[in-house]
């Protein structure tokens, strides 16, 4: 990740790396485990120096033996990696479940 990533959620708002870094840590050492599928996968932006893509699609949990736990529920996402000159680092992450009609 960039020292200037945001990641947003449903549930949380982390606009610095080190709080985007203890979440996602937390995110991928809980049980159960969080699972995602994409429907549908377009990229709004690619330069040598910078790509975006937004995803919609499905998200889960699947228990310790790997049963899915209900689910799954409508999902979507955007996304923005940069070019730092060493590797590509995330700067942008915003994931959310669509408001109930």
């Amino acid at each position: 990740f960039s020292r200037e990533v945001v990641l947003i959620g449903d549930d949380v708002e982390n606009f610095d790396r080190s709080s985007t870094v203890e979440y996602l840590a937390a995110m991928a050492d809980m049980k159960p485990t969080v699972r995602w599928e994409w429907d549908r996968v377009v990229v709004v932006l690619s330069t040598p120096e910078a790509l975006s893509f937004a995803a919609a699609g499905k998200i889960w949990f699947d228990d310790e033996a790997g049963n899915r736990m209900g689910g799954p529920e409508p999902f979507r996402v955007t996304c923005v990696a940069v070019d730092e000159g060493d590797r590509w680092r995330w700067t942008h992450f915003h994931g959310s479940r669509p408001a109930e009609d």
